[in-house]
């Protein structure tokens, strides 16, 4: 899978106060629909896939979300692995977008690059790895 990207509105909004990384819920939702990262803001912004067959609209919340320093200078946002069963038949995307679940807004993606499916009856998981779904630190935001 590609790298997390971000949503250009993401760093706004984090400065202004509207996300907060340390407190606010979060979810992920999946999208087959391309969208435009430079003025998505919301999550209203994207075109989820249809609820059903394991999918239900608004996504799965992230769970054990943190925030925190990992080094010196640099900050670390991490959360559980997380993902989606397909049950009744296939889901298939090609987005998996995470947003502030309390604000609506929106955070960032990674982009499979071609449509990924789920076959009835199996599990796709985001497995975040031990740099967390992004860093941030000197002259680095990934």
């Amino acid at each position: 899978m590609a790298n997390f990207q971000f949503f250009d509105a993401f760093a706004g909004n984090l400065g202004a106060g509207n996300i907060n990384l340390d407190t606010d819920n979060f979810a992920a939702v999946l999208s087959n629909t391309a969208f435009n990262p430079s003025s998505a803001e919301e999550i209203g912004d994207i075109t989820q896939i249809s609820a059903g067959n394991g999918y239900t609209t608004g996504g799965v919340p992230l769970t054990g979300v943190s925030w925190g320093q990992a080094a010196p200078g640099i900050w670390q946002w991490d959360a559980n692995d997380f993902g989606w069963t397909a049950t009744g038949g296939s889901l298939t995307f090609r987005y998996i977008v995470v947003y502030d679940a309390d604000t609506d807004k929106l955070v960032g993606y990674w982009d499979a690059g071609t449509q990924v499916t789920i076959v009835n009856g199996f599990q796709f998981t985001v497995e975040v790895g031990a740099n967390g779904i992004f860093r941030i630190g000197p002259g680095t935001l990934s």
